[in-house]
Parts: C-alpha cells; structure tokens; sequence
C-alpha cells in the first residue's frame, strides 16, 4: 500500500438530498464536488486516478451502492468498521454513521481535545467527542426547515415561509406574520445553539465547537461563543479512516 502521504482517496458523502465527494492527496483536500446521481458519480470515478473510495451513505441502501460501485471496490464505512474512536453510546447500530464520520473528520486537526460538532441539516444533532477519543453521545432537535414546514402543517392559518425566510430576518419582534415565524424560528434556533454550547462548556473544558451541514453558514455569524465552520467534516473523517 502507498504511504498516506502519497495516497490519492476518493470520499463519497451521500445523503438524504444530495451526493458530495471530496479529492485527498495525502491529508489534503484538493477538489470537492456535489452530484445528482449515481451515475454521474461513476462517471467521475472512472475519469479521475485514485487509491481508494471511501463511502458513507445515509440516504440510500448501503447494499445497493456497493453494488452499484463494486467494480471500484469502494470501503462502505459503518459503525462495524475499524474507527480511530470509542463508542460510549447504547445503541450503535441505530447511530448515524455520517454524525461519527464527521466527529472523526473534526478531530484530525483536534488531536487530545473536546470537540463538540454540531451539524445544521434537516435535523440538528449535536456530538461530543471527548480528549480521550470517545464519542459520549449526542442530540437530536428539529431543523430549520422542519420547523418552518412544521408551523404551517399543523396549523390552520400560518403560512409556509421556507421559500422566503432568507430575504429578511427580524433581529427583535416581527412586524407581520411571516416576520414573526422567521424570528421565531432562527431565534429559537440560536438561543438553542449558544444554550448547548455554554452547557457543554461547563462540563467539557477547552471545548472546540463546529458547525457543518447545509444550513451552517446562515447561523454562523450569530453565535456568542467562539465557533469554526467546516462544512467538509464527513469527507475529511472518511479520509482518515482511510488512511489508517
């Protein structure tokens, strides 16, 4: 096997919505792509030179993709896999392997250090991965969109804001409805966000805090505590598993 620092990894993240793949030379990502299928996937796996593909799948059958990808012999990481990380959690097969990928790919800059990553997708889940390497647990709170969904489904009377949300976010009191439920939504998220974070700082010391996920960017600014963004964190955890 090619040493790490030559070695040219393939990561593949594919979720509930969309497939991401990362390009590694060594530990160093040097390309990153979004595809909206399979196919175009195997398209670029066979045009671009690499050692390994390294595979996480959330929104699709594990079985299925193996299968679909098994001429590039691709690794399916799952919670069954060789972890660089302890488990301190009742459940591991209902845990979503993406939540531990992305933990292990924030700790690669974060060796012996708390780190807490919290991913702004369709859910929010916090994880906590603590100096010792062990990953002692984590949770799950409705997402933006879920929540905006949520209001306008169970009610009789309140709008759908999801498609308008981002032209205009009261920093108070909304003066109309839709301004209501926008402040009330992004609010409360961020009231969560710093609640948790300060929380987990009093139990955890020197607590590194990471925001991925596709909604990441719109909370970043609007924290108390210090935070860092990456939203490559489950390409980067691939890639060390891989390199193992």
């Amino acid at each position: 096997m090619a040493k790490v620092e030559n070695k040219t990894n393939i990561t593949v993240d594919i979720g509930n919505t969309r497939i991401k793949s990362g390009l590694f030379e060594g530990e160093n990502l040097v390309a990153s792509h979004s595809w909206g299928s399979i196919e175009q996937l195997k398209e670029y796996l066979s045009t671009t030179k690499h050692d390994q593909v390294g595979i996480v799948s959330v929104g699709a059958k594990v079985d299925l993709i193996a299968d679909e990808l098994s001429s590039y012999e691709p690794a399916m990481i799952s919670v069954h896999s060789k972890l660089p990380i302890t488990l301190d959690y009742k459940t591991p097969e209902t845990l979503g392997i993406d939540r531990i990928v992305a933990l292990i790919g924030a700790a690669v800059d974060r060796q012996n250090q708390n780190v807490l990553v919290i991913d702004l997708g369709s859910c929010i889940t916090y994880d906590l991965l603590d100096a010792s390497n062990t990953y002692r647990g984590g949770v799950i709170s409705p997402g933006l969109e879920m929540r905006m969904r949520g209001m306008a489904q169970f009610t009789e009377n309140l709008p759908d804001i999801r498609d308008h949300w981002l032209s205009h976010i009261p920093s108070g009191l909304g003066k109309s409805t839709k301004e209501c439920l926008t402040a009330g939504t992004f609010q409360a998220i961020i009231h969560e966000l710093n609640g948790f974070i300060e929380g987990l700082r009093c139990e955890y010391a020197d607590l590194a805090v990471i925001l991925t996920g596709g909604n990441a960017p719109s909370f970043e600014s609007n924290l108390k505590q210090p935070i860092f963004a990456d939203l490559f964190l489950v390409l980067k955890g691939i890639n060390r598993i891989l390199n193992q």
